[in-house]
């Protein structure tokens, strides 16, 4: 089994930190794990995708689907998350509204054919993924909002 929690807050209204999770996923998920052209969606209602799609018509790769949305508080997946072999999980981001902004929780459980090599992955990438790119993303375009 594998379980990740991680915690950061991020200088930002809870909806920008929502937004930038679900529509804006493509503009700071790390570069795609099968091609330097893929592209990242998460489609955000119930039964969702969250996937890559390489580019130019190579293909795509499903990594979770979402189970559950409550805009600006929670978004759960349930996947694999792209750790090879038999492996199911649950990704779960709670966002709480604080003085300074909004505290992201993270939580990865899941179970399969995880070795010590995937449990270290999976801990720097998501530390890296939510501290290196979406804190850094949402702080730097707060005013953002995307246009539908």
């Amino acid at each position: 089994t594998m379980h990740i929690e991680q915690e950061l807050v991020i200088t930002a209204e809870p909806q920008q930190v929502f937004e930038a999770l679900t529509t804006s996923i493509d503009a700071w998920w790390m570069q795609g794990f099968e091609s330097p052209h893929s592209t990242f969606h998460l489609e955000p209602v119930a039964g969702g995708r969250f996937y890559e799609d390489f580019g130019q018509g190579r293909g795509s790769a499903l990594y979770a689907t979402v189970t559950y949305l409550e805009p600006n508080k929670k978004l759960r997946m349930t996947g694999s998350m792209g750790i090879r072999g038999p492996v199911m999980g649950t990704i779960t981001f709670d966002l709480i509204p604080e003085r300074s902004g909004t505290r992201l929780k993270l939580s990865h459980r899941a179970m399969g054919a995880i070795d010590d090599d995937d449990r270290k992955t999976y801990m720097r990438g998501w530390q890296e993924l939510l501290e290196e790119h979406l804190k850094l993303f949402v702080e730097q375009h707060q005013g953002y909002r995307e246009v539908q």
